[in-house]
């Protein structure tokens, strides 16, 4: 994961790994002017030397959203989404939206708690 504070696709998996106390273990890799090794750290990780990376054993995940859909899939006794057929489809719409799209709102106001 990189710096909570900066990247909201580090926090999302996080948030739904402790939200629902999943077993982790987290390594912190910084990526901000203080450290200029964050993509060659990264590309030792995983090939596209993006961040979060869930490190499973024998593969690796590397997108929040697809985390997220691989926890729920190896929990499925956790509510990571609901079981209604119709709101599960409503709150992964929503979801994949929200990973996808609002690029301006990024933009104009980033990741900075």
């Amino acid at each position: 994961m990189a710096n909570k504070n900066y990247s909201s696709w580090s926090v999302r998996a996080w948030l739904v790994l402790t939200a629902f106390d999943l077993d982790f273990e987290e390594i912190l890799i910084r990526f901000d002017v203080e450290d200029p090794t964050f993509k060659q750290q990264m590309s030792q990780i995983h090939a596209n030397a993006k961040v979060p990376v869930l490190d499973v054993g024998e593969f690796k995940i590397y997108d929040s959203l697809a985390i997220c859909e691989y926890l729920a899939q190896q929990n499925p006794n956790l509510a990571l989404w609901p079981k209604l057929d119709y709101l599960r489809a409503e709150a992964q719409s929503i979801s994949a939206e929200m990973h996808s799209s609002f690029m301006s709102l990024c933009q104009l106001c980033p990741m900075h708690i």
